[in-house]
């Protein structure tokens, strides 16, 4: 029973060291997340866009420019975009959402836009990656309920 207790005691421990190191692993993600800085006109072509864009969808900036922002939007998230688009154009306030992208070679990354429209009805947007701070965020909450079964196991055999 002793060594039954000694022994989830160690695998609290290793849980405990796996959670407090994932969540430094996402602080330095944090810290090292880009995010990208475009413009686009009322159509949602894109005029500018910063040469963030490639780590974050795998495109050179010059190749998005002049594209419609639509097309680097996952077909799952376009009829949400067509209704935030009405909401940018209508120009009341700043608009924040989130937008599941098809990367340039493989994958889909989640990104979270904000948009705004100035006097110039040019649109500017920001958009920072969520994919690994979602994922992050799974983990440790996986991790947790792993803490906290072993933590039940441990006082229910020192009962």
């Amino acid at each position: 029973m002793a060594r039954d207790a000694r022994y989830i005691d160690n695998e609290l421990e290793k849980a405990e060291e796996r959670l407090l190191k994932r969540l430094q692993v996402n602080q330095n993600r944090k810290a090292e997340s880009f995010e990208i800085e475009c413009s686009l006109d009322s159509n949602g072509k894109i005029l500018e866009m910063s040469s963030q864009s490639l780590r974050l969808l795998q495109f050179v900036s010059s190749e998005m420019i002049g594209m419609n922002l639509e097309v680097f939007i996952s077909e799952t998230d376009l009829t949400k975009w067509k209704k935030i688009w009405i909401q940018v154009l209508d120009g009341n306030a700043v608009i924040h959402t989130e937008f599941s992208h098809n990367l340039k070679y493989e994958g889909i990354t989640v990104l979270r836009w904000s948009f705004f429209m100035d006097e110039d009805r040019i649109i500017h947007c920001k958009a920072k990656d969520e994919t690994a701070f979602l994922k992050n965020i799974l983990d440790a909450l996986l991790l947790s309920k792993e803490i906290n079964k072993i933590q039940n196991l441990l006082q229910r055999l020192k009962s």
